[in-house]
C-alpha cells in the first residue's frame, strides 16, 4: 500500500529544502484553487508520496492550509518543516521537534496580561519516534551537500508559538517567555495552528520540526550568513529522516479513502442494520461478497452507506466511493478512483481502459471495500461483475438500490423506515430542538408516526420547523391542513408504484417549497430547474455561465453575484437542495415531486432550458478544457436523457450531444460517444437539412469515431458525404473542406490505400497554404501528415525528412518550442531518422521530445515511459556503433 505524508511550510526557503527530496514532482490542486506540489521520496525499497505545500506566515494561516491539505491529500503524517528563532540552549543549526508548543499570545487583558497558554502536543506515536531519533547522529547523513561541521544537535523539546518575531533579550516578549515558557528552547509563528488543525483529524500523525536560524540578539549576523537556508535544510533531513524510520501503527491502515461526501453530523440510529453489515462483511473477508442496502426512495440508504463507510473505514485498506446511476457515471467514477489509487494516466485518448486498470488493482490488493451508490437499474446491477468487480478478486462491494430483485451473487439487507423513537430523535436534531423535554419528545414522535418514519420526510418537516421557529404541535397542524389538501392529487412521475412515493413526501416537501415560494420566488425557479439535471452533483457554473439560459426571473437572479448567492440560501433553507462546494445537490425524490406538480408544457419548457443552460456552458473539447468537460458531463449526459424523453428537437440540443459525443470519444469512451454523435446527427439533419455544413460536421464526428475503432467500412461513405457537402456549400477551397480531405486521407493510409491518401493529403495541404498560409498550425498538420504517409511507404525518406522539418519549423515558430505539438514533430522526425540508421541525428530530437512531454504529462506518464526506453535504446546503439567502428554492430531496432 502506498504511504501518504503531507509537509508545510511557511516560506519559500523552507519550501524549497523540503522539495529538494522529492522526485517525479506534480502540480496538485484544491477544489477550492490552492496549489500543491505533489512528489515522490524513495529509499531503500520503500517510497512516500509527499504533498508539499506553502502556507505563509502566522498561525492561522498554518491551521486554514493545515485543514485544507489533510482534507485533500487524506495523509498518514502531516509535518511542520521550517526555520525558529533560538531561545536557549540551542545553536545555529540545530534542530528542535515540538515536545509541546505553547500558544504564549492566549490569555485575558485586565489591568495586567494573564496568560492563558493554548497548548498542543504532537501525536503520540510520532512524537515517540522523534524523541527516539533525537538521541542519535543518524539523521545528520540526510543533510544535502557538504555535512556540515560542527555537527548540529537534535532536541525533543518545547517550543513557543506566537504572532510576533522575537529579536531582542530586551524586548517586553522575550522577558515575557523566559518567565511564563522557561522551557522552550525556541520561538516561531505557526505551531499553535498547524497542531490545532491536525488535532481535529486525530487519525493524521502530526510533528513540528524547527531549524535554527537564528539566536535571540544575533538575527542579523545569521542572516548575513545564510542561516536561514542551512536551518531549513538540516529541518528537512530530519523530517525525512523521521518518515524513514516511521512505522505505521499495528491494525492502522495506510489506505485510500475515496468518499465524494462529508460525513452526516445528523445521522441518527439505523444500528441494526450497520451490526447486521458488518457481521455479514466481516465472515465474508477472505472472498468476494456483494452486499446490498436495499429500500425505497427517501429511506437514507446513501446516508447509511456513508456512515458505514466513515465509521468502519479503519478497517479497510481501501474505501472507494462509485457514482452508479449509470454506466456511463461508473465509468466516471473509476476515473476518479484511478487517480486517488496514483494509477499511472493512460494517453487520454485511452481513458476506457481505466476500468481495467482499476480492476487489475483489486486484483491484486485486499482489503477493499467498494461502495456503488443509486443502482436502479437492473441492467447496472448485473453488470457489476465481472465489468466492474473482478470476479476473482478478494475484498467487499456495497450496493445502495430500490431494486427489489438483485439477483443470486447479491445478498440484500432491507433498509426499513425509522422506528419511532428513531425518527422522534432525527426530527429534534434537525430542528435543533433539545429532546430533553417529555413533552417535546412526544410530540416528535407523533410527527414520525404521521410521516411514516421516512428520514426524507423527517429532514423536511425539520428544516420547516427550524427555518420557521413554529414549533412541533404547530407544525402538526399545519401538516395534517396541506395533507388533506393534497390527497389523493398524485400522479408520480416516473415511479413503478405509487407506494414508492410516499404521501409524506409530498405534503412535507409542498410546505417547504411553498414557504420557499413566499419567502423568493426566483429560489423555487432554481429548485424547479434542479429538477431535471443529474441530482448527485449540478455545477454552479451552469447557472452563473448559463444564466441568459434559464427564464427572465432566474436569470437575472443568476447574473448578480449577491443576489445569486441570497437565492442559494433561501433555495437551500428547507432541506429541498444542499451545496457541497460549486456544486448542488438535490435528492432524487424531490425531483420527481417537483415534475409530478408540473404540466407537460411546463416540463418541456424546463427541460429546454437546462439543456440550453448546459450547452451555454459546456466548452470547445480541447485538452486545457477537459477538466470543465468532466466536471459538466454528468449534468450533460442527464440532458441526454431530457432531449430523449421530451423529444427536444433543436440546434441546441444538437450542439449539445455533439460535444458530449466529442468529449467521449476523445477520451476513449467510444460506446458512450457513439449514440450522442448519432442522435446529433439525427436532429442537425431533421432541423437544418441533409446538405447543411452543420450536418457535414455530424458526419465527420460520427466518421472520426468509426475511424477510430477501426470500423472503415462505415466511417468511409460518412467521410465521403461530409466531403461533398462542405464541397458543394463552403466550396472546394474552404478550411472544412481540407479538414474533410485531411480526415479521408487518414483512413486510406490506414488501409494501405496510399496513392489515393496521398492526393487527399496533398489537397489538403494546398488548401491550407493558400487559404491559411504556409506558416498556420493546421498547414503544418498537414505536412506533418503527408511526410508520415512517405515515411510508411518506405523509400520515400528525403520528401519525408523535408515536411517533417517544414512541420517542426512552423510549430517551433507558431506554437512554441515547448508545445506539446511541437514535441510530436521532434518525435516523429527522431523517427526517421532511426528508421534510416541516422541514430545521432535522432538523439538530440528524441531528448527534447521527451523534455516536452515529461512536463506536460508528468515522468511516470506510459508514453513518457516508452520514449525513454526508446531513448535509451538509441543511445545504446550509438555506443555500440563507436565500440565497434561500424554500423554492423547493430543487430536489432526498436520500434519508436
Amino acid at each position: 500500500m502506498k504511504k501518504l505524508a503531507v509537509i508545510i511550510t511557511a516560506l519559500l526557503v523552507e519550501y524549497k529544502a523540503v522539495k529538494q527530496y522529492l522526485t517525479e514532482v506534480k502540480e496538485d490542486s484544491h477544489e477550492k484553487g490552492n496549489i500543491y506540489d505533489k512528489g515522490i521520496f524513495k529509499y531503500d525499497d520503500q517510497r512516500w508520496e509527499v504533498g508539499l505545500v506553502e502556507c505563509g506566515k502566522g498561525n492561522q494561516n498554518a491551521a486554514v492550509h493545515t485543514e485544507r491539505a489533510i482534507e485533500h491529500f487524506k495523509p498518514e503524517v502531516v509535518l511542520f518543516v521550517g526555520v525558529a528563532g533560538g531561545i536557549k540552549d540551542v545553536q545555529l543549526g540545530d534542530i528542535v521537534a515540538s515536545e509541546k508548543v505553547y500558544g504564549y499570545e492566549f490569555g485575558k487583558d485586565k489591568k495586567s496580561f494573564h496568560p492563558r497558554p493554548e497548548l498542543h502536543r504532537p501525536s503520540f506515536r510520532i512524537g515517540e519516534r522523534a524523541k527516539h531519533e533525537v538521541k542519535s547522529d543518524d539523521w545528520i547523513a540526510n543533510i544535502s551537500g557538504v555535512q556540515p561541521d560542527p555537527k548540529p544537535q537534535a532536541y525533543f523539546a518545547p517550543i513557543a508559538a506566537g504572532e510576533k518575531v522575537v529579536a531582542s533579550t530586551r524586548s517586553a516578549t522575550y522577558k515575557f517567555l523566559k518567565n511564563q515558557y522557561g522551557d522552550a528552547l525556541a520561538v516561531e509563528m505557526e505551531g499553535i495552528g498547524f497542531l490545532t488543525a491536525a488535532y481535529a483529524n486525530q487519525e493524521v500523525q502530526s510533528l513540528l520540526i524547527r531549524g535554527i536560524s537564528d539566536l535571540i540578539d544575533g538575527k542579523e549576523l545569521s542572516d548575513k550568513q545564510k542561516w536561514q537556508e542551512k536551518a531549513a535544510n538540516n529541518a528537512s533531513a530530519f523530517a525525512f529522516h523521521i518518515l524513514k524510520k516511521f512505522v505505521s501503527a499495528p491494525g492502522s491502515k495506510s489506505h485510500h479513502f475515496h468518499i465524494p461526501h462529508p460525513r452526516n453530523p445528523l445521522f441518527t440510529g439505523r444500528e441494526e442494520i450497520l451490526g447486521k453489515l458488518r457481521k455479514s462483511l466481516v465472515e465474508k473477508k477472505d472472498s468476494i461478497l456483494t452486499q446490498a442496502i436495499r429500500g425505497l426512495g427517501g429511506l437514507g440508504k446513501t446516508q447509511t452507506a456513508l456512515e458505514y463507510a466513515y465509521r468502519y473505514k479503519d478497517s479497510y485498506d481501501a474505501v472507494l466511493w462509485v457514482k452508479a446511476g449509470s454506466n456511463d457515471s461508473i465509468v466516471s467514477s473509476y476515473i476518479d478512483i484511478a487517480a486517488e489509487l496514483g494509477l499511472s494516466a493512460r494517453d487520454p485518448k485511452e481513458q476506457e481502459r481505466v476500468v481495467s486498470d482499476v480492476k487489475n488493482w483489486l486484483t491484486a490488493n485486499t482489503g477493499w471495500l467498494v461502495i456503488f451508490d443509486n443502482v436502479d437499474d437492473e441492467k447496472v446491477l448485473n453488470k457489476i461483475r465481472p465489468d466492474y468487480i473482478p470476479s476473482n478478486a478478494v475484498g467487499v462491494t456495497l450496493v445502495t438500490t430500490r431494486l427489489k430483485a438483485t439477483g443470486t451473487y447479491v445478498n440484500a439487507t432491507p433498509l426499513e423506515k425509522m422506528t419511532l423513537d428513531e425518527g422522534a430523535c432525527f426530527l429534534l436534531r434537525r430542528a435543533k430542538i433539545s429532546d430533553g423535554d417529555a413533552i417535546q419528545f412526544e410530540l416528535a414522535k407523533e410527527i414520525s408516526r404521521t410521516l411514516g418514519g421516512l428520514p426524507l420526510a423527517l429532514d423536511q418537516a425539520g428544516a420547516f420547523i427550524e427555518a420557521t421557529q413554529c414549533g412541533l404541535k404547530k407544525y402538526i397542524d399545519i401538516y395534517k391542513i396541506k395533507s388533506s389538501g393534497l390527497h389523493g392529487t398524485r400522479i408520480i412521475h416516473g415511479a413503478a408504484t405509487e407506494h414508492e412515493h410516499p404521501e409524506s413526501v409530498t405534503t412535507t416537501f409542498t410546505l417547504c417549497f411553498d414557504k420557499v415560494l413566499e419567502s423568493s420566488p426566483v429560489a423555487g425557479e432554481l429548485i424547479r430547474f434542479c429538477a431535471f439535471l443529474d441530482p448527485d452533483g449540478i455545477p454552479i457554473e451552469i447557472f452563473t455561465g448559463g444564466a441568459s439560459k434559464l427564464g427572465e426571473e432566474l436569470s437575472k437572479a443568476a447574473s448578480d453575484q449577491y443576489e445569486f448567492e441570497l437565492m442559494l440560501s433561501e433555495a437551500s433553507r428547507y432541506s429541498l437542495i444542499e451545496r457541497e462546494g460549486d456544486t448542488l445537490e438535490i435528492h432524487r425524490l424531490v425531483q420527481a415531486v417537483i415534475k409530478d406538480g408540473m404540466s407537460g408544457n411546463d416540463q418541456r419548457q424546463w427541460a429546454e432550458r437546462a439543456v440550453n443552460a448546459v450547452n451555454k456552458v459546456f466548452p470547445y473539447v480541447e485538452l486545457k478544457n477537459w477538466p470543465i468537460c468532466k466536471r459538466l458531463l454528468s449534468s450533460g449526459q442527464a440532458c441526454a436523457g431530457l432531449i430523449e424523453w421530451y423529444n427536444i428537437e433543436t440546434v441546441e440540443a444538437a450542439l449539445l450531444l455533439n460535444h458530449i459525443g466529442f468529449y467521449l470519444n476523445e477520451t476513449g469512451r467510444y460506446e458512450q460517444a457513439e449514440p450522442m454523435y448519432k442522435r446529433s446527427l439525427e436532429i442537425r439533419e431533421q432541423v437544418l437539412g441533409k446538405d447543411h455544413f452543420g450536418t457535414a460536421t455530424g458526419l465527420n464526428n460520427l466518421a472520426g469515431l468509426y475511424d477510430a475503432q477501426g470500423r472503415y467500412k462505415e466511417a468511409e461513405p460518412m467521410y465521403q458525404r461530409s466531403l461533398e457537402i462542405r464541397e458543394q456549400v463552403l466550396g472546394k477551397d474552404h478550411p472544412a473542406t481540407a479538414e474533410s480531405l485531411n480526415n479521408l486521407a487518414g483512413l486510406y493510409r490506414e488501409q494501405g490505400r496510399y496513392e489515393e491518401a496521398e492526393q487527399m493529403y496533398k489537397r489538403s495541404l494546398g488548401i491550407r497554404e493558400q487559404v491559411l498560409g504556409k506558416d498556420h498550425p493546421d498547414t503544418a498538420t498537414s505536412l506533418n501528415n503527408l511526410a508520415g504517409l512517405y515515411r510508411a511507404q518506405g523509400g520515400r525518406y528525403e520528401e519525408a525528412e523535408q515536411m517533417y522539418k517544414r512541420s517542426l519549423g512552423i510549430r517551433e515558430q507558431v506554437l512554441g518550442k515547448d508545445h506539446p505539438d511541437t514535441a510530436t514533430s521532434l518525435n516523429n522526425l527522431a523517427g526517421l531518422y532511426y528508421a534510416q540508421g541516422m541514430y545521432e541525428e535522432a538523439e538530440p530530437l528524441m531528448k527534447r521530445a521527451i523534455g516536452i512531454r515529461e512536463k506536460v504529462l508528468g515522468a511516470s506518464h506510459p508514453t513518457v515511459v516508452t520514449m525513454r526506453e526508446n531513448y535509451t535504446a538509441i543511445l545504446q546503439v550509438i555506443t555500440a556503433i563507436k565500440s565497434v567502428g561500424n554500423n554492423e554492430a547493430v543487430q536489432s531496432k526498436r520500434k519508436i
